[in-house]
């Protein structure tokens, strides 16, 4: 058998990825909008500072004079809400403007407008069980104030990572620098993702602790008009294997997260909305007879009508870290039907795809020989037949 015996009969229109299950909150920004308590020194802030979405945690400084890095914006449609995400900057001191679903922090130690041991970034996330394939969401990104690369960052965990003697304020000084309280970290976005932490003091974890996934991208183009962006979630040595998922966070920056502070451009801004996952429903690979066959995801009717079905010889690859697929074969109609759900099927009843293989049908068992009233059994009475059948044909 060639690989062009298996040939796609019917074009399916492309599959649908978007999912509803395990989704994350307040995705599209169109719910509540809620004040902005920043963190620091431990804990969160006594006095609001700007707006937030709700479920999300913005990048604000709480330090009086720095510019609200975040403001409400028109949805990606044209109705609803988007975030819009700026740098901000005041008497040379530049901070980043993002998003997370974990608590944004900074810190700093001046002397009157000089700047000594800057740091910050995310740590935390939210409680989350599930397995997806990627991170999608609307963007517009405005560099017009110098060259600069946004970040769409997002990973999946379990355990704990513990950072002690971490900075964790903006520290202000006149004759001589502030000097920043130092606290205990939990879950230092850096920590779990393997990044160098500018401030920081030991860093341990939990016997159970694993970066599960792991999405990374950096975005260095101008985009004036909604556009999509769509990034995959990376499980590495835990691709296609069962494991156990227990947090997520997500950060969308103007900036380069991880890059040189230095390097932020005043100005730059980035505007997000529809952030949602995706849990794929597909197969990726399919051969008979051990061969790789004509196949593409979205062709779903495949006609093999000159082969009967082994199912030995079938192999096949499925799309998704969590989807599962199942299989059903005809025996009347030698139709072979392989059906794959997302891992968010049991809220999201569109997350299937369904693949059928027409295979030969078995031709019908020869009669037996002398079986004259057809029962598939030789009598007495089949005999008697033969032996009038046997007389006519003499004209007797």
């Amino acid at each position: 058998m060639t690989k062009k015996i298996l040939t796609g009969i019917s074009l399916a229109a492309m599959l649908s990825l978007n999912a509803n299950a395990q989704q994350l909150p307040n995705g599209t920004f169109d719910a509540d909008w809620v004040k902005c308590y920043p963190w620091e020194k431990g804990e969160k802030v006594t006095s609001d500072y700007g707006i937030q979405p709700e479920g999300w945690c913005v990048s604000n400084v709480p330090n009086g004079l720095m510019p609200k890095v975040s403001s409400e914006e028109t949805g990606a449609d044209g109705t609803g809400k988007a975030v819009k995400l700026s740098n901000v900057s005041v008497m040379g001191q530049t901070a980043p403007g993002y998003i997370t679903l974990g608590t944004s922090w900074a810190t700093a130690e001046t002397k009157l407008t000089t700047v000594r041991n800057a740091d910050g970034g995310v740590f935390g996330g939210i409680e989350f069980t599930y397995h997806p394939d990627a991170l999608q969401l609307q963007y517009k990104h405005d560099i017009c104030k110098g060259e600069e690369s946004m970040s769409i960052i997002a990973y999946l965990w379990k355990g704990t990572w513990t950072q002690l003697d971490v900075p964790s304020n903006t520290a202000t000084g006149v004759f001589s620098y502030g000097t920043a309280e130092k606290v205990t970290m939990i879950d230092r976005g850096n920590n779990i993702l393997g990044k160098e932490c500018l401030q920081g003091g030991e860093i341990s974890k939990t016997d159970d602790a694993a970066l599960i996934a792991v999405a990374e991208k950096y975005i260095a183009e101008a985009a004036d008009e909604w556009t999509t962006a769509t990034v995959e979630l990376n499980y590495g040595e835990f691709a296609g294997q069962p494991v156990d998922v227990e947090k997520l966070n997500i950060v969308i920056s103007v900036s380069n997260f991880f890059g040189d502070r230095e390097s932020i451009v005043d100005g730059n801004s980035v505007c997000i909305d529809d952030v949602q996952l995706v849990y794929y429903h597909a197969l990726s690979a399919l051969s008979y007879e051990g061969q790789e066959l004509n196949f593409d995801e979205a062709t779903t009717s495949y006609d093999l009508s000159t082969e009967f079905y082994d199912a030995s010889k079938l192999s096949y690859t499925v799309k998704g870290q969590a989807a599962t697929v199942s299989s059903n074969y005809d025996e009347a109609t030698a139709l072979l039907t392989i059906r794959v759900e997302g891992e968010d099927i049991a809220s999201n009843p569109e997350s299937f795809t369904e693949y059928t293989i027409q295979f030969a049908t078995q031709p019908e068992p020869e009669p037996l020989l002398g079986d004259m009233d057809g029962d598939g059994v030789i009598t007495v009475n089949d005999i008697n037949l033969l032996i009038k059948s046997y007389l006519e044909s003499k004209g007797e």
